[in-house]
C-alpha cells in the first residue's frame, strides 16, 4: 500500500543523523510563518527538512490476478543557505546520506519487492517563504508486486 511505502521511506530518512524534519507528504505552505513552522529544524534553528510524495504510478498486469505497481517517489529537500558555514557542502552530504540509506534498504525493509537507485534529478537554490534555501529533488521507483486484483 502506498501509505506504507511512503512511511517506510520516511522512517529510513528520519534515521539519518542531523537530517532535520521529515514529512510523509508534500507540505502546502504559502505564508512565511507557516513555512518556518513546517521546515525549521529545532535542533539547528535552520531550515532543514524533507518531504516525501508520489509523483506517479504505473500499473502493469504481470500474472493472472496480480498487478505490479511502480510508484515514482520524490523526496524534496531544503536547507537554509549559509555561505560562511559552507552550507552547500552540508546539503550535498545530506543528499548522499539519503541516497546511501535508501541504497542499503532497496526493498524498504520488506515493504516493496525492490526499488530503483535514487537519482538526484535537481540540486539548486531557491527562495522559499522568503528564505534562501538549497533545494533538491531526489527520485526513484518503489515496486510493489504482487498486488492482488479481482477478475470477474
Amino acid at each position: 500500500m502506498l501509505t506504507d511505502v511512503i512511511n517506510e521511506v520516511k522512517g529510513i530518512v528520519a534515521g539519518i543523523a542531523n537530517v532535520g524534519k521529515v514529512n510523509a507528504y508534500r507540505r502546502a505552505v504559502s505564508a512565511e510563518s507557516d513555512f518556518l513552522d513546517a521546515y525549521k529544524d529545532d535542533a539547528t534553528g535552520m531550515i532543514r527538512a524533507w518531504d516525501i510524495t508520489r509523483e506517479s504510478t504505473v500499473s502493469n498486469d504481470r500474472t493472472v490476478g496480480a498487478t505490479e505497481e511502480r510508484h515514482t517517489l520524490v523526496i524534496r529537500g531544503f536547507l537554509s543557505v549559509s555561505d560562511k558555514n559552507a552550507s552547500e557542502q552540508t546539503f550535498q552530504n545530506l543528499i548522499e546520506d539519503v541516497r546511501s540509506a535508501l541504497r542499503a534498504k532497496r526493498n524498504l525493509n520488506g515493504t516493496v519487492i525492490d526499488t530503483t537507485p535514487v537519482q538526484a534529478r535537481t540540486v539548486t537554490a531557491a527562495t522559499v517563504g522568503n528564505v534562501l534555501c538549497h533545494y533538491c529533488e531526489l527520485s526513484f521507483e518503489a515496486i510493489e508486486f504482487p498486488i492482488a486484483t479481482e477478475r470477474k
